[in-house]
């Protein structure tokens, strides 16, 4: 009978950056453009070009609310 571990990890990725946290501790990664494929595509087994997408949406949607906030900002009520 075989015994397992259980690893208690949990992965982020953000802006290229692999951020991992195992027992307290957290790592950082910057990724190539190579390695953020392997990521993408094998880890986490998401489709290159959802990922794609979801990224363009996802950067638009943040531009556009940093550009509404700092308006908001400047007016005063």
């Amino acid at each position: 009978m075989s015994s397992e571990k259980l690893v208690n990890e949990f992965l982020s990725f953000n802006d290229n950056v692999l951020k991992r946290y195992f027992q307290g501790k957290k790592s950082e990664h910057s990724l190539t453009t190579s390695e953020i494929a392997y990521w993408i595509t094998k880890r986490f087994c998401i489709d290159k070009e959802m990922y794609q997408t979801a990224t363009t949406i996802f950067n638009e949607k943040t531009s556009k609310n940093k550009l509404l906030l700092n308006m908001l900002s400047k007016s005063s009520f």
